[in-house]
């Protein structure tokens, strides 16, 4: 299944930078196999700056995208595709929280990558008071993001986003590509 705000090109990289904060966020992205469950997804996070690592499974199945818990659980839809305006659902957590979710036009959206048209808008709202916010632009994915949980907010902002197949390029490396982790010998291919 194909979605344009939602690239699923193995070997994709995204890089964020935290509005006023150290964070440097390097993503990657493996495309896993097709299982009955569906289709697996392994984003691979590591903070450049802080130094530390983590992955956040998901799993796409019947147009719907499923945040996946470390004993193969599925929590969600966190999306939905066709991601369209005013797309609005709710969803219970595994820890029984409840999540309303909802899906705005933003038109067009400047972060550091560039300027992007057509960007959609996807809220998180927690029954804990926790929320968050997701901009996704066509071509790219996620362009930027952001937590809010009192009085504090998190922001990410995109700054380079290359597909894994070398067929589309934004934005500009933080860094040379060397100091991004490699794809192969250092733990990044999910076993």
């Amino acid at each position: 299944m194909e979605e344009k705000y939602f690239p699923l090109i193995d070997g994709s990289q995204w890089v964020y930078q935290e509005l006023g904060g150290p964070g440097l966020i390097h993503v990657r992205l493996e495309v896993g196999p097709e299982t009955e469950r569906g289709l697996e997804l392994y984003f691979h996070y590591r903070d450049l700056r802080r130094g530390n690592a983590w992955l956040r499974h998901l799993r796409l199945r019947d147009g719907e995208i499923y945040l996946v818990d470390r004993f193969g659980d599925e929590e969600g839809p966190i999306l939905r595709f066709p991601m369209s305006v005013e797309q609005n659902w709710v969803y219970h957590t595994n820890n029984v929280m409840v999540v309303r979710c909802y899906m705005v036009d933003m038109g067009e959206v400047q972060v550091p990558a560039g300027t992007f048209a057509d960007v959609l808008k996807v809220e998180y709202q927690y029954s804990s008071g926790f929320s968050e916010a997701e901009l996704y632009a066509p071509q790219v994915g996620l362009v930027g993001y952001v937590e809010r949980y009192e009085d504090v907010d998190e922001t990410y902002r995109l700054l380079y986003y290359r597909a894994g197949d070398g067929s589309y390029e934004v934005g500009r490396l933080p860094l040379p590509e060397e100091a991004l982790p490699s794809p192969s010998g250092n733990g990044f291919r999910h076993a």
